[in-house]
């Protein structure tokens, strides 16, 4: 084989292996427009009973992504849409984030007792999950509830130390997932692997499941408003004495306005000069 005919081998090959990744792209379940959250139709759906938002602002949930570097399952439009349907305080982290998930759990454990924690792992990081909640549960930590989207890497009988587990498997996917016991086993019909986190019915479960936990979370009322102010009566009118103004002879402009200080007598005198010669007594005449 000539040297030109490798090259056009190696180059055969290269187009071959490009083609086959833009059409694995394109692909359903394979991009995160092709798998959009939206909300299930169904009747049980809209009888389910919503907690209080103050109660559901108490529920921690923590999505933990597998080997899905380009988000294909669209795990962060399943956290924006709960974040938009009353569970503000849901995370979306990698398996790098495990060590602060379980830092965070711990705080919040430790602040605020009375919260719930959930836990919702998809594809590979259901290995990371199950780790998580074991440690957790070694240091006396309890996880309320577990949620696993079509999970890899478990085996059959894998024990989660959890009241409430839940094993959402893809009717058609790349692999075979694991039937695990002690969980609840639901098959998630026309679904395929990448399609199981934002599928209808994992919504449905997800919303009746995070909703019970609420109803557990106790119920912090706001604080109450102050009291109306109470209103001072009106002052009491003080006593006014009525003053009487003097009768004016009609001489008064031709009084003096300022008194003479004295300072033999220490007193404060009008001068006889400054005395109005109408109002002095008359002289005595002499003889």
């Amino acid at each position: 084989m000539d040297r030109g005919t490798v090259m056009m081998t190696r180059d055969a090959r290269k187009w071959g292996i490009l083609g086959l990744l833009t059409i694995l792209t394109f692909l359903p379940g394979c991009m995160i427009c092709a798998n959009p959250v939206t909300a299930p139709p169904t009747a049980e759906h809209r009888e389910i009973v919503l907690a209080p938002q103050c109660c559901r602002n108490g529920v921690h949930v923590f999505l933990i992504n597998g080997i899905d570097p380009l988000d294909c399952g669209n795990l962060s439009g399943l956290r924006r849409y709960l974040n938009e349907h009353g569970f503000p305080k849901t995370y979306h982290g990698e398996a790098y984030h495990c060590g602060w998930y379980r830092r965070e759990i711990l705080r919040i454990r430790e602040q605020c007792p009375e919260d719930r924690i959930a836990v919702v792992a998809f594809d590979w990081g259901a290995t990371i999950a199950s780790k998580l909640v074991r440690e957790l549960n070694d240091q006396h930590i309890a996880v309320d509830l577990v949620v696993l989207l079509d999970p890899k890497g478990l085996a059959g009988d894998e024990k989660f130390p959890c009241p409430k587990v839940f094993n959402l498997r893809a009717e058609s996917g790349l692999t075979d997932t694991v039937i695990i016991s002690g969980a609840e086993n639901i098959t998630v019909a026309e679904s395929s692997h990448f399609g199981v986190p934002t599928h209808p019915l994992t919504i449905e479960l997800l919303h009746k499941e995070l909703n019970a936990l609420a109803m557990g979370v106790p119920q912090i009322l706001g604080p109450l408003e102050p009291p109306a102010p109470l209103v001072d009566p009106a002052p009491s009118p003080r006593p006014i004495t009525a003053v009487t103004a003097s009768k004016s002879d009609g001489w008064d402009y031709l009084k003096p306005r300022f008194a003479v200080y004295n300072p033999a007598s220490e007193t404060l005198k009008t001068p006889e000069s400054s005395k109005n010669p109408a109002l002095l007594p008359n002289p005595t005449p002499t003889k």
